[in-house]
C-alpha cells in the first residue's frame, strides 16, 4: 500500500546522502562533513531509515503545535483587551500599547495572526484594491507638457550622479526638452523652463508630480496650472465652486472665476525670474490638432489688474 510522504528540501538532501552510504559510494565521515552533523548523529539517521525508510527521516514536530505557544486563555485575554480598547489599532501599534498599559507581552506578528483569525484585522492581501481610471492623452500638440527629473548614473563612471529634467509633451509622447541638473533644485527648473519657453512657447499646463519644487508660484504668474492637489474645502462650507481666476488676482475682471468670490486676498509675490515671467505672456504656443477639428480659440477678455494685463477664460 503506497502512501505520500511530504518532505522538505533538507530532508530530501539527507535522504539522498543517506542512500549513498548504504550504497557504498559516500562514508560516514564524508557524509557528517556534507550534512555539518556529528558522526554520531549520522548514524542515528541510518538507524531510523533502517528503521522507518524515507519516513524515519522526516521531522516528528511537522503538524503539531508549538511547545512555545500561548495558551487559550492568554490569547482570549489579548484579544479581549483589543475590542475593548484598541479595536482601530493596527497590530504594531496595539501590541505596543499592551505593553505599555497592561504590562502584557506578545510579539506584533503572533497579535497580527490572532487579530486576523478573530476577524479584527483583514491582511493587505484581502484588502480592495483601489481602481485608478487611466487618464486620457490630451488632442493637440502643446496643450500639456509633463515635466519630472530622473536622478541617475547618466554618465557612469565618466561623471557624477546627476538628474535629467525632461519636458515631453502629453499630446505626442515627443520629447521637447531635455537638460542635465546636480539636482532637482529651483534654479535648474527655472533655467530649463526658460529655455523651453524660448523654444516652444507656453503650454497650458504642466502635468508634474507632488515634488516641493513645483510647489512655487510661479505658475500662477505664468496662467498656467499644475496637477498638484488643492487642499480638502472644510465642511459646512459653501457648495458653489469657489475657483479663483488663473492670473490669481482679487480683482474682478469679469470672468466667472473672479465673480464668484467676493473676498478680497493679498497678491503672492512670485519667485520666478522676471524675464521669464515677461517672456511666457509675449509667446503663445500654436496649438496643432491630431486627428480632430481644432478647438475654438478662447476668448480674451481684459483683466483690471494692470499688473497681469489680461486674462485667459475657457
Amino acid at each position: 500500500m503506497s502512501c505520500l510522504i511530504v518532505m522538505s528540501q533538507k530532508e530530501l538532501h539527507r535522504l539522498e546522502l543517506i542512500q549513498r552510504i548504504r550504497g557504498g559510494s559516500l562514508s560516514v565521515v564524508e557524509a557528517a562533513e556534507l550534512l555539518r552533523l556529528s558522526r554520531s548523529q549520522v548514524h542515528r539517521l541510518l538507524q531510523a531509515y533502517d528503521l522507518a525508510g524515507a519516513d524515519g527521516l522526516v521531522s516528528k514536530k511537522r503538524g503539531r503545535p508549538s511547545n512555545r505557544r500561548h495558551s487559550e486563555d492568554f490569547r482570549n485575554l489579548v484579544l479581549d483587551l483589543v475590542r475593548e480598547h484598541y479595536v482601530d489599532f493596527g497590530p504594531t501599534l496595539a501590541a505596543e500599547k499592551l505593553i505599555e498599559r497592561h504590562r502584557i507581552a506578545v510579539s506584533k506578528e503572533t497579535l497580527r495572526q490572532w487579530m486576523m483569525e478573530a476577524g479584527i484585522w483583514v491582511s493587505r492581501r484581502e484588502r480592495k484594491k483601489r481602481v485608478f481610471q487611466p487618464r486620457g492623452r490630451r488632442d493637440c500638440f502643446g496643450e500639456l507638457v509633463q515635466i519630472d527629473g530622473s536622478h541617475h548614473w547618466w554618465f557612469e563612471s565618466r561623471g557624477p550622479k546627476c538628474a535629467l529634467l525632461v519636458y515631453i509633451d502629453d499630446a505626442t509622447g515627443k520629447l521637447l526638452h531635455l537638460r542635465f541638473a546636480t539636482s532637482e533644485n529651483t534654479f535648474d527648473y527655472l533655467h530649463a523652463t526658460k529655455a523651453y519657453l524660448q523654444q516652444w512657447g507656453k503650454p497650458i499646463a504642466f502635468y508634474s508630480d507632488k515634488h516641493g519644487v513645483f510647489r512655487s508660484t510661479a505658475l500662477y504668474e505664468l496662467n498656467m496650472t499644475s496637477s498638484a492637489p488643492t487642499p480638502r474645502r472644510p465642511r459646512g462650507a459653501s457648495s458653489a465652486p469657489t475657483r479663483r481666476c488663473r492670473i490669481g488676482s482679487s480683482r474682478n475682471c469679469g470672468c466667472a472665476a473672479s465673480t464668484r468670490s467676493r473676498r478680497r486676498t493679498p497678491m503672492r509675490q512670485s519667485s520666478w525670474p522676471t524675464s521669464i515671467v515677461a517672456l511666457a505672456r509675449r509667446r503663445v504656443i500654436r496649438r496643432t490638432c491630431i486627428g480632430r477639428l481644432p478647438r475654438m480659440r478662447t476668448s480674451m477678455v481684459r483683466c483690471a489688474a494692470r499688473r497681469f494685463g489680461s486674462c485667459r477664460i475657457r
